[in-house]
């Protein structure tokens, strides 16, 4: 369920009500603490119409810990700065760690792409000697390359 204030006109005065609305059966919730200091005391702001004013007052952040490649435990800094820096895309951009790990997946799905496509590199794979041979270059190819990563 979602609050949702509305103003409503009583004795002259604005007053406000609070009232609760189903969320869509294909719609998530999340609630979560999106920064890491904790809150001195609650505040009241007034004037804060959209999501991005909201933001702009709040400038919410977190630092989180992140397992990278070689299993070592980054911390990084999420900012957010309007709703579509939640989005998968967008994170990755704010972290180095994401964004390897990113475009890695892209990789390898080009590559099992060109697995199943290439009817060569398909033959090749059938044959065992041509993907011993295959294997072969790969790895030399990786050992060449290696000095330059």
């Amino acid at each position: 369920m979602a609050d949702e204030f509305y103003n409503n006109s009583w004795n002259g005065e604005q007053q406000l009500t609070e009232t609760v609305a189903e969320i869509a059966p294909n719609r998530t919730l999340f609630v979560l603490q999106l920064t890491d200091q904790p809150p001195l005391k609650p505040e009241a702001v007034h004037g804060l119409k959209d999501p991005e004013m909201l933001f702009n007052h709040y400038r919410p952040e977190m630092t989180v810990k992140i397992e990278n490649e070689k299993e070592e435990m980054v911390s990084e800094t999420f900012r957010f700065r309007n709703l579509e820096d939640f989005a998968p895309g967008q994170l990755s951009e704010q972290s180095a760690c994401l964004s390897g790990i990113r475009s890695r997946q892209q990789e390898l799905l080009l590559l099992l792409k060109a697995l199943k496509t290439d009817p060569a590199l398909l033959q090749t794979l059938a044959n065992a000697e041509k993907r011993k041979a295959l294997h072969a270059a790969v790895k030399k190819m990786i050992a060449f390359l290696e000095p330059y990563s």
